[in-house]
């Protein structure tokens, strides 16, 4: 499966985090919500599709990267600043997400949703 996690650019004024497991997410589709000042992160693997988790290891290597990203992130821009997440993943990765994510210790993160055509929107906030 071959998951990787790649750090965002230099300071900006917005952090998104791409969870590209089921598809690609071009960064055109996060700069055209949060504008151009925003770095972008991301989680993905080689060849994104629907069946990348087949096993139990696949999702606790997902879990350990997520786990990893939110310290990166925190560690560079400090415990206040918001992450927008932009998921092409599937219910297992979700769930793992959620459960990753600790409130005293890591940033807030809001989930953006693909809407139809018309790109992704805020759906939640959390933190």
């Amino acid at each position: 499966m071959g998951l990787t996690l790649n750090d965002g650019s230099a300071e900006c004024k917005h952090v998104a985090l791409k969870l590209a497991i089921s598809a690609n997410i071009e960064d055109s589709r996060v700069t055209n919500v949060l504008g151009d000042d925003v770095s972008i992160w991301e989680i993905t693997c080689r060849a994104p599709h629907n069946d990348v988790m087949r096993r139990s290891d696949d999702l606790s290597t997902y879990r350990s990267l997520i786990r990893r990203a939110f310290e990166r992130i925190k560690d560079a821009y400090g415990r206040d600043v918001v992450v927008s997440v932009f998921p092409a993943i599937g219910v297992a990765c979700a769930v793992e997400l959620g459960r990753v994510w600790q409130p005293k210790a890591h940033p807030a993160f809001e989930i953006y949703d693909q809407s139809g055509s018309s790109g992704f929107k805020l759906r939640h906030r959390v933190g």
